[in-house]
């Protein structure tokens, strides 16, 4: 295959064209938020965009992130859990790393499409590609790992990667509402037809929220110096992950401006000041629930997070045109309850050394085992795709 091999540490340097093309559904390879994301991290975070094009009209596209040692903390307890620390301590990490992750998306940050009239496109162009995103990891002496990976969004992805020699394991079970309600009515209908009947406790967190003084503000053009919100989702997300968002106070405005018409923020409580905030993102007829803001200090109106976080964008969603709402990992068995589908990513990794692919291979086949056995239930559950 003849093919042309594109990489950039700014996205404004690549052919916006063909990368719009092939970058997918989801929001993780959109424009506007990678060139946000270059504005405000905060954790000097290498970037490398890579486009990969054959002669054919065949693409992929994918971006990766040179993670350090603070940076991959997360990604160290996701993959081994508890014995993180240890291995860190012993040099066993997994920094340096090239990640193929989204910052604030819940998809694969890697994506391929050939022509119509030619199947095997887009495996031979995933092969390109990865092997453009290695070549670059070798030469920074780095591991390269693929998250949030789903073949329903980038067909024969999980096979190119284990023919690459990826260990794999299972990322975090992720959450999202396919809409096809007119409003929030038709929403609260369409849980009371379920097996987990939710319309009426739907219902009544509305009505609580309501009563109780609660009122929904929408922001479609954040400002950049609006530090409240950032502070917000910052505080909320450090509490509930231990880590940081790693952003600067500027990126809400930052992705206003480069996602103008497709960022919303939801704000409640009390008159004077927000107490609570949530960040939609919007990309054609998906949207994706980034970030939720609470700040438990303050008296906020009942049920707060639930209308941030379900009600609001699922009543907005008909209006702005969603047929999907990303909802993202955690608390998956309460999203079921609001009537969102799982489905399990996985995570491929590829060690920079020959003997490091051999235990950290049995470690992610003991990880494996572990989510495995963690998420039965939820396998096996009818929500789940």
């Amino acid at each position: 295959m003849n093919t042309r091999v594109a990489v950039s540490e700014r996205i404004a340097e690549l052919d916006a064209a063909g990368w719009d093309r092939v970058s997918g559904p989801g929001i993780a390879l959109d424009r506007g938020l990678l060139a946000a994301m270059e504005e405000v991290d905060e954790l000097a975070t290498q970037r490398r965009y890579f486009l990969v094009r054959d002669t054919r009209g065949g693409a992929a596209a994918a971006t990766a992130l040179r993670r350090g040692d603070a940076a991959t903390r997360p990604l160290d307890t996701l993959l081994f859990g508890r014995a993180a620390a240890l291995l860190r301590a012993l040099g066993g990490g997994s920094s340096p790393v090239l990640l193929a992750g989204s910052d604030l998306g819940y998809d694969a940050a890697l994506h391929a499409a050939g022509r119509p009239d030619d199947a095997a496109a887009p495996h031979d162009l995933l092969h390109e590609i990865c092997a453009a995103i290695e070549a670059e990891a070798r030469r920074e002496r780095a591991a390269v790992c693929f998250t949030r990976v789903l073949e329903q969004e980038c067909p024969g992805i999980s096979r190119v990667l284990q023919e690459r020699g990826y260990a794999s394991s299972l990322d975090r079970p992720t959450a999202w509402l396919d809409v096809d309600w007119p409003d929030l009515g038709g929403y609260f209908r369409r849980l009371a037809g379920q097996r987990h009947k939710g319309g009426n406790k739907a219902r009544r967190e509305v009505a609580r929220f309501e009563a109780t003084g609660g009122r929904l503000e929408r922001v479609w053009q954040p400002v950049d110096d609006d530090r409240r919100i950032a502070g917000l989702l910052e505080r909320h997300h450090r509490r509930w992950n231990g880590e940081g968002l790693g952003l600067d106070a500027r990126f809400v405005g930052a992705l206003a401006r480069h996602m103008p018409g497709r960022v919303c923020v939801y704000l409640t409580g009390p008159a004077a000041e927000a107490g609570g905030t949530s960040l939609l993102l919007r990309r054609g007829d998906r949207g994706v629930l980034a970030l939720v803001g609470i700040d438990h200090a303050l008296p906020l109106p009942e049920f707060a997070y639930f209308n941030l976080t379900y009600y609001g964008p699922a009543g907005d969603a008909p209006s702005l045109g969603l047929r999907r709402i990303d909802l993202g990992p955690g608390m998956v068995e309460m999203k079921i309850r609001r009537g969102c589908r799982v489905a399990f990513p996985q995570l491929f990794y590829r060690a920079h050394s020959g003997l490091g692919r051999r235990w950290r291979g049995a470690a992610l086949a003991l990880h494996r085992r572990w989510f495995g056995r963690k998420f039965r239930a939820l396998r096996d559950d009818r929500a789940t795709a």
